[in-house]
């Protein structure tokens, strides 16, 4: 028997519309931590960094800055090369134990909010280096990093239907059209 919970989405539609309201609130937190900056900032007009101190951060700050921008780019690797293949969404709907149309709906929006929450990890990176070191330009740096990359990862209903359509000539169940459904 399919099991269903009562507060998961019931159609595709729904789906991607749980996928965008993801994807925003995501995009807020980028620009929440921004605001967090900036409110250290107004609200400490002396404000140095939180870090170990000038001399050990000044001598460090552009290895850690690149070391950061290096592990960030490391950590959205696997959203580009596994998150994004079909191969992984159709090892999730063969796993479960929901109707395949939900399945991959579900299996689209887990591999959508695996990409933006490795997106949104540049941001802390840039808060965190900001709170060290003091310095505007790490917090723009990086939280524009993070508000490019959501951009890019823009949930479009292009996609699903294009995922759709592969799936459905693989799975009579699934429909070619996810935005049809009855």
């Amino acid at each position: 028997m399919l099991r269903r919970r009562r507060d998961s989405p019931q159609t595709p539609s729904q789906a991607f519309q749980s996928t965008l309201t993801v994807h925003l609130a995501f995009t807020a937190s980028v620009l929440i931590y921004v605001l967090c900056g900036e409110t250290i900032r107004w609200s400490d007009p002396e404000f140095v960094g939180r870090g170990y101190g000038p001399d050990w951060i000044g001598d460090n700050l552009t290895w850690l800055r690149l070391a950061l921008l290096a592990f960030a780019a490391v950590n959205a690797a696997p959203s580009i090369l596994i998150y994004n293949r079909d191969r992984y969404r159709d090892k999730i709907v063969a796993k479960s134990d929901k109707e395949p149309m939900m399945a991959l709906s579900g299996a689209l929006v887990t591999g959508h909010i695996t990409r933006i929450a490795n997106v949104v990890t540049v941001a802390i990176f840039g808060l965190v280096l900001y709170i060290m070191a003091s310095e505007r330009f790490d917090l723009y740096l990086f939280n524009g990093i993070a508000l490019v990359g959501l951009v890019l990862t823009w949930p479009r209903r292009s996609q699903w239907e294009s995922t759709f359509r592969r799936n459905a000539l693989m799975n009579p169940e699934i429909p070619a059209d996810p935005w049809q459904v009855a």
